[in-house]
């Protein structure tokens, strides 16, 4: 357990590779956990692959043990103004200011830069931007300052904690832009809809994964049904990739016909999973030689509604039409 430290995450993967004489790495959720395990696996030659990590500087440190399975935030944060412009010249939103809030770990650090430089591109202002402590106990200055800017559209990137109490605290001081438009994580795990109930109703999220999904996307139904069986609960975003992370290494291993680090890594060089063969719903899985970056995954949109995440874009798998705009508080 990296307990969320990237030195933790750092001593641990050394542990692991030297005491335990493992073959190859998984992790560590957090981006600023994974770099520095990715760091452990590189300079001990040791395939890391990376499941639901999605800073872009991941991939651009020219590691050739490095592998990550799902989308990065560069094309995530482009997938969220590609959405907010379909909602804008399709569905007729008036949508024309952004305000960003976000932890201040390597995840929603470089969250928050992805979305600042691709709002411009599609016609949006970015009014406000702030960032604000991990596991802060209290956000009323954040969300009193970001209420004074009166955006359109409010796009927070959080951890668990972090988003149930952002979600109380805008209901608690009446904050009520249009759309709410998360960077996934906290506001996509179970426990935000759980926790709060119909005041999670309306937020929308970039995701990877999402059940609804399985009329258009056949393994994704059948790996639920098992995971369900198996844990009583669905896989949401993170969990899905994680899976899908542990798939693509035991698929390199029996490819490889060895445990040898080195021939795993060229193994999994060499993957070609098209998308009939994985349970998420990208083009498939395959790594850019230089980089180690999936280069077939994409990103979609889900939407609290009725206490249920819907896919709600692109319009190809969408299962439901997006909700807007947000009602204010005192009218749901």
């Amino acid at each position: 357990d990296t307990k969320g430290a990237p030195d933790r995450a750092m001593s641990e993967a050394e542990r692991l590779i030297t005491d335990q004489d493992v073959v190859a790495l998984m992790g560590g959720i957090f981006s600023s956990c994974s770099a520095t395990v990715t760091e452990a696996g590189e300079r001990y030659e040791i395939p890391t692959v990376v499941g639901c990590s999605t800073s872009p500087t991941l991939h651009t440190r020219g590691f050739k043990w490095f592998f990550r399975v799902g989308p990065h935030d560069g094309l995530l944060g482009e997938n969220q103004m590609q959405f907010l412009a379909y909602l804008r010249d399709e569905m007729g939103a008036d949508i024309k200011t952004l305000a960003l809030a976000h932890e201040d770990t390597l995840f929603g650090t470089q969250s928050a830069d992805m979305q600042e430089q691709f709002a411009p591109q599609y016609g949006f202002e970015v009014v406000e931007r702030i960032q604000y402590p991990r596991e802060s106990p209290d956000m009323s200055s954040e969300i009193l300052k970001i209420k004074s800017a009166n955006p359109d559209v409010f796009m927070p990137t959080s951890y668990a904690a972090d988003a149930i109490l952002m979600q109380r605290t805008m209901k608690e001081l009446d904050f009520n832009p249009t759309i709410i438009l998360a960077q996934n994580s906290g506001h996509t795990i179970p426990q935000f809809t759980e926790t709060l109930g119909p005041d999670a109703d309306y937020t929308t999220s970039r995701e990877t994964y999402n059940p609804d999904l399985g009329g258009t996307v056949p393994l994704l139904e059948k790996v639920n049904e098992l995971f369900n069986e198996y844990a009583g609960k669905n896989l949401y975003g993170d969990s899905a990739r994680e899976f899908m992370a542990m798939i693509v290494l035991a698929d390199a291993i029996n490819r490889a016909g060895s445990t040898d680090p080195e021939a795993i890594r060229q193994a999994l060089m060499e993957t070609d999973l098209t998308a009939e063969r994985i349970m998420l719903p990208w083009e498939g899985i395959a790594f850019d030689p230089e980089t180690g970056q999936n280069t077939r995954a994409r990103g979609i949109m889900v939407q609290a509604q009725n206490g249920q995440y819907v896919t709600v874009w692109p319009p190809d798998v969408a299962t439901s039409d997006p909700w807007f705009p947000m009602p204010a508080w005192n009218e749901r």
